[in-house]
């Protein structure tokens, strides 16, 4: 039986909202770079942690309409992060 990890809010939240408050202007934080801040949330529960934050009123998340990868992040009323960087390396690397 699969056991939920149990993660410590109020410290991933205060992690999260410093990251998004640095990287005001800059592209949005990856989910790798996500990782790397905070250390021990996993990759797949990335998404669905930042929209809990959207719902409790501590950011903000702006989709990109034409291209749903992308995204930019903000502090509840603070500035916004630059759209999601794409890899370019990557894409060059596939189109090939």
């Amino acid at each position: 039986m699969r056991v939920p990890i149990q993660l410590p809010t109020a410290g991933l939240d205060a992690v999260l909202l410093a990251m998004i408050e640095q990287h005001a202007g800059r592209p949005c934080p990856t989910r790798r770079d996500i990782i790397g801040w905070t250390g021990i949330l996993p990759r797949r529960r990335i998404r669905a942690y930042l929209e809990g934050m959207q719902a409790r009123g501590l950011i903000e998340i702006e989709i990109d309409a034409i291209d749903r990868r992308r995204s930019r992040l903000r502090v509840a009323g603070g500035a916004w992060t630059a759209w999601t960087a794409r890899h370019e390396r990557h894409n060059r690397a596939k189109a090939a």
